[in-house]
């Protein structure tokens, strides 16, 4: 189960159609999300722009190396960026 920030953020970024998709995509990998999950979550959400696959190469980068996810959201410097995100697109 989801964040309930992460929940709230599918919801507010994604248009409604693909609000499950993006809420399983996000639910399929958190087995890997060890690093700082909600951050890295965020992170993946933030750099989607609200768009299904970019959601989906954010994830595939997270897999790769989850420190490029956070430097490509803006929330490598600061530890608790991702707690006051909010969309701005």
């Amino acid at each position: 189960m989801l964040d309930d920030r992460i929940i709230y953020l599918i919801e507010r970024c994604f248009p409604e159609p693909d609000r499950p998709k993006a809420q399983a995509a996000l639910e399929a990998c958190k087995p890997e999300w060890s690093h700082e999950t909600v951050r890295c979550q965020i992170a993946a959400i933030a750099v989607s722009g609200g768009q299904l696959d970019h959601l989906h190469a954010a994830i595939d980068t997270y897999r790769i190396d989850f420190r490029d996810l956070l430097v490509a959201a803006g929330f490598a410097e600061d530890t608790k960026k991702h707690l006051t995100w909010q969309p701005d697109w």
